[in-house]
């Protein structure tokens, strides 16, 4: 970063040298500091030229597993000819009079990073606002950029909290109590609607992700919906990315859903009297719950984590759901596929881990196997083996009925647990109905009668907008 005054404010970068000189001079007076500060400072985060050297070099020792020392970083540097350039022992003595405490090292650093962070902010700015005057951008690619950079800085800016083992005991303690106090099935996480799924996966927990994945056509998205729904029927607050359709379209789905109405017959204004009566009461029942959606196409990992965190400040959120990875708009377009999405399936478990709430993500299924009816694998998630490695649980669905057409598939989808970090695999079948869009346990009964039949002699046939 130059050092005249930046242009477009005429102020000068944010610097604080003594902070660095206190840094350096700490790691040189206590080199047991080193652990703390390398842990907070990156060698670009220091201004001068020469801090930046003689860290690098500190931090080269650091990661060869060297001793550290005053003489033996002054040796290094002499053997690498940096020593003079650097300023010699002038420098090196300066260093040792600047610091007024050592042990005060993390806090030197904290200041300098934090002033880093904000050059960086205004590089990324300053080319952001040099870019907006070129002609040959288009507004997207300007976004992107912008975001890319901002997000850049963002998950590095982002650190972690060691806990004592005393700390982790207690609370690890209290939240199996909690658990074994409720008489078993699932434990904090959150129930899915299928009990069978819950029994594999314990429900789900927050920090984790939770991967949906199929085939085109066969549920993913109703299943991320029918979780959704079942979640915020429970009081939980759910905020939906619905990608692929718009809110009304994923509405509909529910409305469909929970009042037994087939959505065919919804879309060709084909109801009954009495099957628009069910919808109005769905709709009251679905306007109760604590659900937010967001289904703005083509958004960035930077955006639906932005909004997230913006929506927590002000309502309490237990689930994010994601439908689905493979329309989130990647941060760099020209990047490898297989990069972006595992960019994107990686910053969706940061999401999570931050937020501290689960992430539940539908994810598209490559055809291999499809035409022969095979039931899928986790090799088959399209695109980057990346999402296998990021998620806590990966669930694919299969359907047999549109393949080989027995009367026995018919209503049946197979779910795979094919990953479970924290529990075991497994295989379960369980009903689907896809007039309504609607996974249930086997044993479940259907609450009404599904029988798609025309309207009877007397009925009108009614068109839904506003009831």
């Amino acid at each position: 970063m130059p050092t005249r005054p930046d242009h477009e404010t005429d102020r000068m970068p944010p610097v604080n040298l003594r902070a660095e000189e206190c840094v350096l001079g700490s790691i040189l007076l206590k080199p047991e500091v080193i652990d703390d500060v390398a842990n907070i400072l990156q060698a670009g985060d220091f201004h001068d030229p020469a801090h930046r050297t003689l860290y690098e070099q500190i931090l080269a020792m650091m990661e060869a597993g060297s001793r550290i020392d005053a003489e033996l970083i002054i040796d290094r540097l002499k053997r690498k000819k940096l020593f003079e350039a650097i300023g010699g022992p002038g420098f090196v003595e300066s260093l040792f009079e600047t610091v007024p405490h050592a042990a005060h090292a993390r806090f030197y650093a904290e200041i300098v990073s934090r002033d880093a962070t904000k050059r960086k902010l205004l590089d990324a700015a300053s080319e952001t606002l040099r870019e907006v005057y070129s002609s040959d951008i288009d507004t997207d690619e300007l976004l992107s950029r912008a975001e890319r950079r901002i997000f850049t800085l963002a998950e590095r800016h982002v650190g972690g909290d060691t806990r004592a083992i005393t700390d982790v005991v207690t609370a690890t303690m209290a939240r199996l109590a909690t658990r074994f106090d409720g008489g078993g099935g699932v434990d904090e996480g959150l129930a899915t609607g299928l009990k069978d799924l819950d029994s594999i996966c314990g429900g789900l927990r927050t920090d984790e992700l939770i991967i949906v994945a199929g085939r085109p056509g066969v549920g993913k998205s109703a299943m991320v919906g029918n979780i959704a729904s079942h979640v915020a029927q429970t009081d939980v607050g759910v905020l939906i990315f619905s990608l692929e359709m718009s809110d009304s379209a994923m509405l509909e789905r529910m409305l469909s859903s929970i009042s037994g109405v087939d959505s065919w017959r919804m879309r060709r204004s084909l109801v009954t009297s009495d099957q628009r009566s069910d919808l109005a009461e769905a709709g009251n029942i679905i306007s109760s719950w604590p659900m937010w959606f967001e289904s703005e196409p083509g958004q960035t990992l930077l955006q639906i984590s932005s909004t997230a965190r913006r929506l927590m400040r002000r309502v309490k959120i237990g689930l994010i759901c994601v439908d689905y990875l493979q329309y989130v708009r990647p941060a760099n377009p020209k990047a490898p596929r297989y990069e972006q999405v595992g960019q994107i399936s990686r910053g969706l478990k940061l999401l999570a881990r931050r937020l501290h709430v689960p992430v539940v993500c539908a994810c598209q299924l490559n055809r291999e196997g499809e035409k022969a009816n095979a039931m899928p694998r986790l090799s088959n998630l399209r695109e980057s083996g990346d999402i296998e490695q990021d998620a806590d649980i990966v669930i694919l669905i299969h359907q047999s009925y549109p393949i080989s057409r027995r009367d026995e598939d018919k209503g049946v989808a197979d779910i795979l647990v094919e990953k479970n970090r924290n529990g075991p695999t497994g295989h379960l079948k369980c009903s689907w109905h896809d007039q309504t869009t609607t996974f249930r346990d086997l044993a479940d009964p259907w609450k009404k009668n599904y029988a798609s039949v025309a309207p009877t002699d007397g009925e009108t046939q009614q068109n839904l907008g506003g009831f």
